[in-house]
């Protein structure tokens, strides 16, 4: 009893699609299945409820494109409140220690 002596012997053959000209072929005809059956889900909703889904989806993308436009303005007005104070407490550093004349901060840290 002697088994086979490859390995693969005892595999299953599979079919070799090679190159085309659209690329494997393989994945060429996955995805005009894939389409065909989206296209049957959609055949099988009725068209009020393929209306309701889109205006509710459409309704849902303004809803988070508005909320991303406030979370943004909220960033930018954060980054002013930070950048102020620091703008400040430059100026009124430099007016103390220099009243009559303005001198770069570089300077002034070097200076301590």
């Amino acid at each position: 009893m002697s088994g086979p002596t490859d390995e693969t012997a005892g595999d299953l053959p599979v079919k070799d699609t090679g190159l085309n000209l659209f690329g494997m072929g393989g994945l060429q005809e996955t995805s005009t299945t894939r389409t065909m059956k989206s296209r049957q889900a959609v055949s099988r909703v009725s068209r009020e409820e393929l209306e309701d889904r889109f205006l509710r989806l459409h309704d849902e993308n303004i809803l988070l494109k508005q909320h991303a436009r406030k979370q943004e303005d909220k960033i930018k007005r954060f980054k002013e409140k930070v950048r102020q104070p620091l703008k400040n407490e430059n100026r009124v550093f430099l007016l103390r220690i220099h009243p009559k004349e303005v001198v770069p901060v570089q300077f002034l840290l070097c200076g301590l």
